[in-house]
């Protein structure tokens, strides 16, 4: 996929995703959870979606996002792009993360 292609869940390769609001993390034993003390708010995460949350502590593009993904867990970008993005809109639509 290009820079500029848009994948089925409508954010692009080259989406800027970066974290905003007020939102508190912490590592669990097979995951995370964040809340937001403002929005009062409570996400519950799995283990890899935590690992997802941990590597937008610096902001990435949905590519750089699904290539780090891809290189921990042996797998291709493109197999993990899916999971990313429904988990990328989800987290935006609570609030957690700005696509731009």
């Amino acid at each position: 996929m290009g820079a500029n292609v848009i994948d089925a869940g409508g954010i692009a390769d080259g989406t800027l995703i970066s974290r905003t609001g007020d939102w508190l993390s912490a590592e669990t034993g097979d995951g995370a959870v964040m809340m937001s003390p403002s929005a009062e708010q409570y996400i519950g995460l799995s283990e890899t979606a935590g690992r997802i949350w941990a590597l937008l502590e610096t902001p990435r593009t949905l590519a750089e996002l699904c290539t780090a993904l891809a290189g921990e867990y042996a797998i291709s970008a493109e197999d993990v792009r899916p999971d990313v993005t429904d988990l990328v809109a989800r987290l935006a639509e609570r609030g957690a993360l700005a696509l731009a």
